[in-house]
């Protein structure tokens, strides 16, 4: 849960400096990683439901 809380605001800040296109560039190479290492089903679920939060917020 830590690691991806540090996404977030990894994800987050980079989009406010860079806008969303670099937002979303890190979001899914943190996705695949998440595919790859921890398997298909919990982190990259919860991942996707902060990314929908981003966007809505944004």
């Amino acid at each position: 849960m830590g690691g991806h809380g540090c996404l977030f605001f990894l994800a987050s800040t980079s989009s406010l400096l860079y806008g969303h296109d670099t937002f979303i560039v890190v979001a899914f190479f943190f996705l695949l990683f998440s595919f790859v290492f921890f398997g298909c089903f919990f982190l990259p679920f919860h991942c996707y439901i902060d990314i929908h939060l981003l966007f809505l917020i944004s």
